[in-house]
Formats: structure tokens, C-alpha cells, sequence
């Protein structure tokens, strides 16, 4: 079996990553609210999960070799995204994986 790399978040830096993964023969699990996403390989699963809820991301990033925190999110809310990044990080040790963070570059020039 391929080794496992999840990632919190199905937005557009995500996916790039997700897609990438698949391509190198990778299996790949991504991790939002909903559990669904769009335009993506059928390899990759989607799984529902809360990044504020530190159990069940320890339950589904067990087995992972990297969990991935890619995030594109704004200054004022930077208060929330460390709270998630903390929670990955709490599943990372759990999962005794790699913790890689990513942020998109903005193209907002105003």
C-alpha cells in the first residue's frame, strides 16, 4: 500500500497538493467539513472531519507519513487558524508524521 498523506482543507492550494500526491503514485486522504469535494481524482478520499476537533483528526490521520495544512486565510483570521494548526499538530504526533505547512500566495493587489 502506497504511504498515506492527508491534508486538512479541500480549497485550491489543497488540491494542487492533493492532485500532485495522486500523480506520484501516492494515496491521499483530504479532510474538510462536508466530506465532499469536486474535481479531483477518484484515488483521493475525502473525508468529513472538523479541524477544531482534535479527536477524530488524530482517528483519521492514523497511518499518515505526512499531514498537510496548506492555508490561504486571512490576517484577521489568524486567531482560528492556530487553533487548527494546533490541532494538526496534535494529530501529527499522534500519526508520528511529518507536519507540512503551506501558504497560497494572494494575488489581491489592492
Amino acid at each position: 500500500m502506497a504511504e498515506l498523506h492527508v491534508i486538512f482543507g479541500t480549497g485550491p492550494l489543497g488540491k494542487w497538493t492533493a492532485r500532485e500526491l495522486a500523480r506520484l503514485g501516492k494515496q491521499v486522504r483530504m479532510i474538510n467539513r462536508s466530506g465532499k469535494a469536486d474535481r479531483l481524482p477518484e484515488s483521493i478520499e475525502v473525508v468529513a472531519s472538523d479541524a477544531y476537533d482534535v479527536k477524530k483528526n488524530i482517528e483519521v490521520t492514523q497511518g499518515a507519513s505526512a499531514i498537510y495544512h496548506p492555508s490561504a486565510t486571512h490576517f484577521y483570521l489568524c486567531s482560528r487558524l492556530w487553533q487548527t494548526s494546533s490541532n494538526a499538530w496534535h494529530a501529527r504526533r499522534s500519526a508520528r508524521a511529518g507536519l507540512v505547512y503551506a501558504k497560497q500566495r494572494s494575488t489581491d493587489t489592492s
